[in-house]
C-alpha cells in the first residue's frame, strides 16, 4: 500500500522510490556484515576461532536459531523502534523510501535472523571479510524481488500467501542450524580436550540429522506450526531424496568411507585420538617422530617426517644442510586441514618435501609450547593460520606465504613456492 499511495501521488517515481527502498534494505544488512567485521577483525578473529568458550557459545546461539525457525518462539526488534521508524518512513521525501526499506529489513528480522546470523557468526569463525561480503549478496537477493514488487504493485495481488510451504523451509533450516551447531560444540570440545565427538559420532549426529528432515519432509511428525500433511508432494519428495542420500553419505562416512575434502576439513580429524593425546601431553607429539605414527599418518604427509620443535630442525637443517619448511597449523584452523588433506599428499609435493627438514607447529591453545610457537608465527607478521614458511639451513628467511586458494585449485603453484628453496 506503501508505494501504491506514492504511485498515484507521484507518478514517474516508481524507479527512484524502488531504488532507494531496494538500498535501504541493502544498507541495512550491509551495515550489520560491516560491524561484525570491525568487531571480530584482525587478531581477534585468530583468538576467537580457537576460543573453546566462544565456539560453544555459538554452538548455543545456533540451537537457539533452530527453534525459533521450529516455531518456539519469535526473535522481534522492540515494538517502541518499530514505531518510530514507521511514523519516519510515511512522508513524502526521498528518506522516507530510505527509511521504509530499513522498517522493512528491520520487520523481516524474525525471519532473516536465522540466515543473517548464520553470516555474522562466521566472522568469530575465522572469516572476517565474508560476514560483510556475505550479508550484502544475501541483501540484495533478499531486495531484488521486494524492489520488483515495488516497482509493479498491481502484482502482490497475484504472490502466493506465506503458509504451510513457508513453515516447512523454516523447520528444514532449523535442522541445518542443529548441524551447523554441532560443528562448533565439536571445535569447544576438542579444544577442551574431552573427547566426546570424534568423527565418527560427529558424523552419526548429521546423519541423524538429514534423517529427520527426510521423516519431516515426509510427514512422519509435525512442528508447532505445521499443518497435517494431507499428500506428500513432489518438491517435498524431491528433497526427501536428496536428504536421504546426503543420511546414507554420512554413514559412509561414519564407517570410515572418506568424503569430500571440503567437508573433511570441518569434521574431527581422522587422528582425533592421538591429537587429544598430544594436546594433554601424554603422547608423543603429532609431529615429532614420523609420518606413519598413529598420531601422523602417511596418507595425511606423505610418510614423511615432521618435528614439532623449530630448534631441532634448525640443527638437523645445518647439519644435513637442508631447506626448512614450516607449517603453522591449528588444531581448530579449516584451511590447515585442507592443504594438509588435499595438498600435502600429492605425488609432487611429496617429492619437494623429501628436500626439506620439515615442522608443524601449532599455535591455537593458551598452554605451552603452543604461546611459543605463537610468538614465532608474530615475528613472521602476522597471526593467521596456515602460515608456511621457508627458511635457509641457518635459519634466515627465503619466502612465506598464507593460504592460498589456487594452492588447492593448482598444486603446481604450492610446488613452485617451495621451490624458492631449491
Amino acid at each position: 500500500s506503501f508505494f501504491t499511495k506514492r504511485h498515484e501521488k507521484h507518478r514517474g517515481s516508481g524507479l527512484r522510490d524502488s531504488a532507494l527502498f531496494g538500498l535501504g534494505i541493502i544498507s541495512t544488512f550491509t551495515a550489520v556484515g560491516i560491524l561484525a567485521s570491525v568487531i571480530f577483525g584482525g587478531t581477534a578473529v585468530q583468538d576467537l576461532a580457537a576460543n573453546p568458550w566462544m565456539n560453544l557459545g555459538i554452538g548455543l546461539l545456533f540451537m537457539v536459531l533452530a527453534f525459533n525457525l521450529f516455531g518456539s518462539f519469535e526473535i522481534q526488534v522492540p515494538v517502541s523502534i518499530m514505531n518510530a521508524l514507521n511514523k519516519k518512513s510515511q512522508g513524502d521525501g526521498t528518506v522516507s523510501v530510505l527509511l521504509m526499506g530499513l522498517t522493512f529489513s528491520l520487520t523481516s528480522f524474525t525471519c532473516t535472523v536465522p540466515f543473517v546470523g548464520t553470516l555474522l557468526l562466521s566472522a568469530s569463525g575465522g572469516d572476517y571479510l565474508y560476514p560483510a561480503v556475505g550479508t550484502f549478496g544475501f541483501a540484495t537477493a533478499f531486495a531484488i524481488p521486494f524492489v520488483l514488487l515495488s516497482m509493479f504493485p498491481s502484482l502482490l495481488v497475484r504472490l502466493p500467501r506465506a503458509g504451510g510451504w513457508m513453515n516447512n523451509l523454516k523447520v528444514v533450516m532449523g535442522f541445518l542450524e542443529i548441524a551447523a551447531a554441532v560443528k562448533f560444540f565439536s571445535t569447544a570440545e576438542f579444544i577442551f580436550g574431552l573427547g566426546l565427538l570424534p568423527r565418527e559420532v560427529f558424523l552419526a549426529v548429521w546423519a541423524g540429522v538429514c534423517l529427520l528432515i527426510v521423516l519431516y519432509l515426509l510427514g512422519t511428525f509435525r512442528m508447532t506450526l505445521d499443518t497435517p500433511v494431507e499428500r506428500v508432494g513432489g518438491l517435498r519428495a524431491f528433497f526427501a531424496v536428496i536428504f536421504a542420500t546426503l543420511t546414507l553419505w554420512f554413514t559412509g562416512g561414519m564407517l570410515g568411507k572418506p568424503l569430500a575434502a571440503d567437508l573433511e576439513a570441518l569434521l574431527p580429524p581422522e587422528n582425533y585420538h592421538q591429537l587429544l593425546d598430544q594436546m594433554n601431553g601424554s603422547s608423543a607429539s603429532v609431529a615429532g617422530t614420523t609420518a606413519s605414527t598413529p598420531a601422523t599418518k602417511e596418507a595425511d604427509h606423505g610418510g614423511l617426517t615432521w618435528l614439532n620443535d623449530l630448534e631441532k630442525a634448525k640443527k638437523i637443517a645445518r647439519q644435513e644442510g637442508k631447506p626448512i619448511f614450516i607449517d603453522f597449523t591449528g588444531f581448530a584452523c579449516v584451511n590447515c586441514r585442507l592443504m594438509e588433506k588435499e595438498v600435502f599428499p600429492k605425488p609432487e609435493v611429496v617429492e619437494q618435501f623429501k628436500k626439506f627438514v620439515l615442522v608443524q607447529l601449532y599455535t591455537d591453545r593458551k598452554s605451552e609450547p603452543y604461546i611459543t610457537n605463537q610468538n614465532i608465527l608474530k615475528t613472521y607478521g602476522t597471526v593467521a593460520n596456515p602460515l608456511y614458511v621457508i627458511l635457509r639451513p641457518d635459519g634466515s628467511p627465503i619466502a612465506q606465504s598464507g593460504y592460498q586458494t589456487q594452492f588447492r585449485s593448482d598444486p603446481a603453484t604450492f610446488v613452485a613456492f617451495l621451490s624458492q628453496a631449491l
